[in-house]
């Protein structure tokens, strides 16, 4: 997952995990990519219950 973000353009800002490395994970990331306009209505994410 990770890997994926980098790929697409975003600086991991921080990442820790609980004990040695297992999950569970917490991380931020920022996008450092061009700037690309959102159009009325897209999401770029859903949460879920």
């Amino acid at each position: 997952m990770r890997a994926w973000f980098a790929e697409a353009g975003f600086s991991e800002i921080g990442y820790d995990t609980w004990d040695s490395g297992s999950l569970p994970a917490l991380g931020a990331v920022r996008y450092d990519g061009p700037l690309e306009p959102l159009e009325l209505g897209e999401r770029w994410f859903t949460f879920r219950r």
